[in-house]
């Protein structure tokens, strides 16, 4: 076995076992196997395959429990939105020729029209791309449908948790290259392993963190790599912490998916030490992949 990503025959299985299939409580009904490359750390599995018409229509959604309008998508994931501008900082977007990649109900980009000069939009699913043609997006099902109009012209990208859906992540930020101006900035967003819970509960929270649906799970090294490989002159990876001492402990207290829970003796100052921490330390469970030409 191969790394798909550098190419390297260093590799082992780090997990053998059934995957979340969609929700939580959803699994595979057959063992897979994570491989993991011991040169760049990313971790895959080759038992599917990212499935393109998965994404077009509403079964995608359908299978991670969300429902399919927009309103039902705000309600749920409006408030990442701060996490991302975190991760960019707001100064970015002012007076840019802006696009999402995997952006979902737009959620993001109703906050960023109002000082961008242009938002355009990257959405698969067919069902949310008629609804925000409706509010006066222009929209594109794949990045690589927007190169005819806009290569070399997009000034700032941005795509959050959707490399690790992909096929092919090097042919993924190779169309990011592409549409990009030369003074123009992209960032990505991936999960990582989890490194913190993953020692600590170990195949009870890879049976978990794994899933069908996300093919790849990048390390700082893994997406430096595609990065060099893609020709970006520049790039950087930064570790971010999204979830709490709540739910680390959650996790311990009751080896289930519970979200962030509340402890009276989890105080805003030990919440941020331990989220910064996480960060510096880069056990984090988040990275945000920053690419310039």
């Amino acid at each position: 076995m191969h790394c798909s990503i550098c190419g390297s025959d260093n590799t082992e299985i780090t997990y053998k076992g059934k995957i979340r299939n969609g929700a939580p409580g959803k699994m595979t009904d057959e063992s897979i196997s994570m491989y993991r490359c011991e040169n760049c750390f990313t971790i895959w599995h080759e038992c599917f395959s990212a499935d393109n018409e998965l994404y077009q229509t509403d079964d995608y959604r359908e299978s991670i429990g969300e429902m399919v309008t927009l309103q039902e998508f705000y309600s749920k994931h409006d408030a990442e939105i701060l996490d991302k501008l975190n991760y960019t900082g707001t100064e970015v977007y002012r007076d840019k020729l802006f696009m999402d990649i995997g952006c979902g109900g737009g959620g993001l980009a109703d906050f960023i029209r109002t000082v961008a000069s242009e938002a355009i939009l990257i959405e698969p699913n067919a069902n949310f791309a008629g609804q925000l043609r409706k509010k006066g997006y222009k929209v594109f099902a794949y990045a690589d449908d927007a190169l005819e109009e806009y290569e070399n012209k997009i000034e700032l990208i941005i795509s959050f948790d959707v490399i690790e859906h992909v096929d092919n992540p090097q042919v993924f930020l190779s169309s990011i290259y592409k549409l990009l101006s030369p003074d123009g900035i992209a960032y990505i967003g991936t999960p990582t392993e989890y490194p913190v819970l993953r020692s600590l509960l170990g195949s009870e929270f890879d049976a978990f963190v794994f899933s069908t649906q996300h093919t790849w799970v990048f390390s700082r090294e893994g997406l430096e790599y595609l990065a060099r490989n893609c020709g970006f002159s520049a790039y950087s990876v930064s570790f971010y912490q999204r979830f709490g001492l709540g739910n680390l402990i959650a996790w311990l207290q009751t080896r289930q998916p519970k979200g962030e829970m509340i402890y009276e003796f989890i105080t805003p100052t030990l919440q941020s030490h331990y989220k910064s921490e996480m960060a510096r330390d880069g056990t984090a469970e988040y990275l945000v992949l920053k690419l310039s030409k």
